[in-house]
């Protein structure tokens, strides 16, 4: 029983830690192409192709966004910290609630 108790918080331990990944990687990529936006309208301001105030309502527009996914990024961090140390606290508890004195002498 208490083997399948913790092959059973090991599992959910590893989807959440699968779903943290994903959501990680797709946030990444978005994090990514806005990094890319600023680097394009920075390089764009230097050849002359874009002026100063154009470049400062690009970067307005991006750094939000950019702190937005970090904070997104953290907040998914500690929720599924937070759901993996539920998940093995409810193991132990159930080890805990499922050990009987019978069992004690044998």
């Amino acid at each position: 029983m208490i083997f399948l108790d913790r092959l059973f918080t090991n599992g959910v331990r590893f989807v959440l830690n699968a779903i943290v990944t994903a959501a990680e990687a797709e946030l990444g990529d978005s994090e990514e192409a806005l990094r890319q936006e600023l680097l394009d309208a920075q390089m764009r301001l230097e050849l002359g192709e874009i002026d100063e105030a154009a470049f400062a309502e690009i970067e307005a527009q991006v750094l939000p966004r950019l702190r937005a996914i970090r904070e997104s990024q953290l907040e998914q961090v500690e929720r599924a910290r937070r759901e993996a140390l539920s998940s093995s606290d409810v193991a132990v508890e159930v080890e805990i609630e499922g050990f009987d004195s019978d069992t004690q002498r044998g």
